[in-house]
């Protein structure tokens, strides 16, 4: 957290005061040093604090302002920033960058996971405690805890895409190694866990549920390419039968189509001989009367001549 004084040249704050004493800047006035050193110094009788713990809307106040300070208003601006109305035409331009945040992905079961997280916690602990021996100031997960443990993990698939070891994800992930070595050891931690029992085991039921899975899928597409064939056989059958029906369909049809100009022919035939026999019969009438007719005319010619002969 910036103090106004370190903004501003230098002068004294508690913030200042404590970093120096006791190696880390406060971030409220609840911290135990601060209330502390703020005692005392008004024990003291030192001047008022000008820290952004101190005085936050001062120091807002400070910072809004602070590119209209120059050397003539520098110490007005320190004690009383609200003195100097902000000006409006002063505009602070932000370039928005898009933040590339790397997109991990881990292919481990969840006890797996937090099996490994656990594993690279304790042997950076480990690691920590050989590198800087057992009375180290700081305890090892301020450095590297389960939260950056968690991250590593996360994106296990990109850092051990089969053999190759990707270190330099590794060390972006974490944010920089805070100690020489660092980046190895948790590297070997990951590759001493991944050839351990746990991991094999995972591995020896993944293959065998691989080769489950190819088992079973190659079943189904064998019973799914039987039925296929089956059903091809039906629809094929199927075809057949209404091919064959539409065969008989038209073989009846022109069976009865034939018939019926059978039939017909019949009729007209028949229609035909009976119209001959009545022409032969109309025709046998006509000479039967007109020899009728010849033989009464002769028979009357016979006996007019006879009648004359008498006469």
């Amino acid at each position: 957290m910036t103090s106004v004084g370190l903004l501003c040249g230098g002068a004294r704050t508690i913030l200042t005061t404590l970093a120096l004493r006791v190696g880390y800047i406060p971030l409220t006035e609840d911290d135990p040093n601060f209330k502390a050193e703020r005692t005392r110094e008004e024990s003291k009788g030192f001047t008022k604090c000008l820290c952004l713990t101190c005085a936050p809307e001062e120091a807002k106040a400070l910072i809004e302002r602070i590119q209209q300070m120059n050397r003539s208003n520098f110490n007005a601006f320190l004690k009383n920033p609200y003195t100097f109305e902000k000006d409006p035409s002063i505009v602070t331009m932000i370039r928005k960058r898009k933040k590339q945040s790397h997109k991990g992905s881990c292919g481990l079961p969840e006890h797996l996971a937090f099996d490994l997280i656990q594993h690279l916690s304790y042997r950076f602990e480990i690691f920590y405690y050989d590198f800087l021996g057992p009375l180290a100031e700081f305890p090892p997960a301020v450095f590297f805890g389960i939260n950056k443990a968690k991250i590593i993990v996360d994106s296990f698939n990109q850092m051990r895409a089969g053999v190759f070891h990707d270190t330099s994800l590794l060390d972006k992930l974490i944010g920089g190694q805070c100690f020489e070595g660092q980046i190895a050891c948790l590297n070997q931690a990951i590759t001493n866990w991944m050839g351990g029992e746990l991991y094999q085991h995972h591995l020896i039921y993944m293959a065998e549920l691989n080769r489950f899975i190819e088992a079973e899928g190659q079943r189904v597409r064998d019973e799914m390419a039987e039925k296929y064939i089956i059903l091809q056989a039906k629809a094929e059958a199927s075809r057949q039968a209404i091919q064959l029906a539409k065969e008989v369909a038209a073989a009846e049809e022109k069976s009865r189509k034939a018939e019926a100009r059978a039939t017909e022919r019949l009729r007209v035939a028949e229609d035909r001989a009976k119209e001959k026999a009545m022409i032969a019969a109309e025709r046998a009438a006509e000479r039967q009367h007109v020899a009728e007719q010849k033989k009464a005319t002769k028979a009357l010619e016979k006996a007019r001549r006879k009648a004359e002969q008498v006469a």
